[in-house]
Order: C-alpha cells, then sequence, then structure tokens
C-alpha cells in the first residue's frame, strides 16, 4: 500500500508526539472515520450528481460520431450514490478544532492537513482491502511508532465493515453493452431545404451499470462510412482480445 507524498507528509506529523499527544491523535483518528462514514449522502458534489444521473449525458460526438439524437431525460435511481471524489472532499474539510475540546490547540493548517492523510490512508485500506501488515508497514515508513500504528489499525479494524460498504457504493464501473438495434434513414432534404439523398444509420446501445443497474440507452446517428469504420474497430478490438487470451 503506497500514500502520496502529501499523505506521506501529514503522517509524518501524526508520528510526532510533540505536535500530536496521545489525546488529540486518538481524536483525529476518530474525526477521519466519522467524516467518511457519518451521513454518506451529505455534502455530495459534481460527482455525486454526474453518478447518480443529473448531469447531462455525454455526447457521442467524444467517439468520433456527430449529429447525436436527443437523448431521454435521465431517471435518477431511487438512491443517490456518492462518487470517490466527493467523498474525499467531504472528509478533508469537515474537521476544525472547535469541534473537538482534543483539537483545538492543533494549528487549522497542521490539522487540515493530518485529516486528509489520515483519510486517504483510511480510503486506500480499503480499496486494496489491506491487511494489518501492509497498513502497519506503510505507516513504518512514515515514522509512526508501534503505539501509534496499533492504535490506527484498532480503530481501522472497528470501521472496517462499515467502509467497505461506502466503497462499494461509490459507482465508477464503465457502462455494458447488452444489445443493439440499428434502423436506416433516407434524408432527402436538409434543414437549407437543399436535396441530399443521403442515407445514415441510426443506432441504439442497450446499456447498463454495474453499480446502478440499468441505464438509459445511448443512441447516435452515423453514415455508411463510419458505421463500416466503427465495425472494423471492434473487430480489430476483437482481435486483439483474442490474441492476449491465448498468452
Amino acid at each position: 500500500m503506497e500514500l502520496s507524498a502529501y499523505a506521506q507528509g501529514g503522517w509524518r506529523l501524526l508520528g510526532d508526539p510533540r505536535r500530536f499527544p496521545r489525546r488529540p491523535y486518538a481524536a483525529l483518528l476518530r474525526a477521519a472515520f466519522r467524516s467518511l462514514l457519518d451521513h454518506p449522502q451529505a455534502g455530495l458534489g459534481e460527482g455525486a450528481a454526474e453518478a447518480a444521473g443529473r448531469s447531462p449525458p455525454a455526447s457521442p460526438a467524444r467517439y468520433g460520431w456527430h449529429q447525436a439524437l436527443p437523448l431521454p431525460p435521465r431517471t435518477p435511481p431511487a438512491r443517490s450514490v456518492p462518487s470517490l471524489r466527493a467523498t474525499k472532499r467531504r472528509s478533508f474539510g469537515s474537521v476544525r478544532g472547535k469541534d473537538d475540546p482534543d483539537l483545538k490547540d492543533i494549528d487549522p493548517t497542521v490539522l487540515k492537513h493530518c485529516h486528509a492523510a489520515a483519510a486517504t490512508c483510511i480510503l486506500e485500506a480499503g480499496k486494496q482491502k489491506a491487511d494489518i501488515s501492509a497498513i502497519s508497514t506503510c505507516l513504518e515508513e512514515c515514522k509512526l511508532d508501534k503505539e501509534r500504528i496499533e492504535q490506527f489499525c484498532t480503530e481501522y479494524q472497528k470501521n472496517k465493515d462499515a467502509l467497505e460498504i461506502l466503497l462499494g457504493s461509490i459507482g465508477r464501473s464503465p457502462l455494458h453493452i447488452t444489445d443493439v438495434s440499428w434502423r436506416l434513414e433516407y434524408q432527402i432534404k436538409s434543414n437549407q431545404l437543399h436535396k441530399t439523398y443521403q442515407p445514415s444509420y441510426l443506432v441504439t446501445l442497450n446499456v447498463e451499470n454495474n453499480d446502478s443497474g440499468s441505464h438509459p440507452d445511448v443512441s447516435f446517428s452515423c453514415t455508411m462510412e463510419q458505421l463500416q469504420d466503427l465495425v472494423g474497430k471492434l473487430k480489430d478490438a476483437a482481435k486483439s482480445l483474442e490474441r492476449a487470451t491465448q498468452m
């Protein structure tokens, strides 16, 4: 398990008994876990809104297609799904010395830095399903003594199940195509009333999200040449995958 240089710096501060005596250290660990696990729906940001389906869908133009058909409005799922970015943002900015008497004497800048470091370590350990040995090794490299490492591991074990539930609710899986349909459209006139007689294909991809289940279909319009190009690239991808599985 590896932490960023910023997070390592925060943990080195946490390992210094002159900056964080025993009681403030324990109070900050509790605050870090509490900020992540309490009220998981509070403080949802842009990432959460996107995961919940409230942002406009990405246009197929980003994949090289133009003339995208209007998509139906998204229906948010019954439960908003927080994003990892929103969870981190909510946690990193939620600790204040005045909220806990044991933290009131800690410099606010140092407190924010160390709280972010603790929250980062908690999330990384949960994402990687790290065991106590891996967590201990990581914190030893940050110059923490055995007592403080054991204190963090005890708090982590106590909250491990709730943390896994939180991380499991964060949707980041790509869409999975379950079916595809198409129909041929023949355009006789353009918006300028010029005769075009240009055929095009209307393609609809039926997709689902592994995190939240159903998802609105993705539809786009393309010419015959564009459709042939897409089919060719998909065949190339399938061949590459087949070769990779035979290695």
